[in-house]
């Protein structure tokens, strides 16, 4: 299974990451009296949003990546878990998301890009 390249930033930047459970749960509510509740799944997705900041070098590795490497993000692979640091198993869940943030230098390699991930960890 492919790995999240090495060379590219491992944790998330704080200010923006989230970790989602799915709903997991189903709510009925009842003619009278308390509404019963019950497991909709055996277990939930967790869904990660991971922000972070490519130069223009590690952005060229991250589009090998994911264009080549996991077929435009349909394959799994695998990163560290940014909530314990265990090798955890994610696809995209949709297209990342990029914005230049720094172009003041002359070469491509020296612009700063914010990226976004939106990943699906499976139970």
């Amino acid at each position: 299974m492919p790995a999240y390249p090495a060379s590219l930033p491992q944790a998330p930047l704080v200010q923006g990451f989230s970790d989602q459970r799915q709903a997991g749960m189903i709510r009925s509510e009842m003619e009278t009296g308390a509404p019963k509740t019950r497991k909709r799944f055996t277990a939930a997705l967790r869904i990660l949003t991971f922000p972070t900041i490519l130069n223009g070098t590690q952005r060229a590795t991250f589009d090998t990546f994911y264009i080549t490497t996991i077929n435009e993000g349909t394959d799994e692979f695998t990163i560290p878990d940014p909530v314990d640091a265990a090798t955890i198993t994610v696809k995209f869940k949709s297209p990342p998301e990029f914005r230049i943030v720094d172009a003041s230098g002359t070469a491509t390699s020296e612009r700063q890009w914010a990226a976004t991930y939106k990943l699906e960890l499976k139970p």
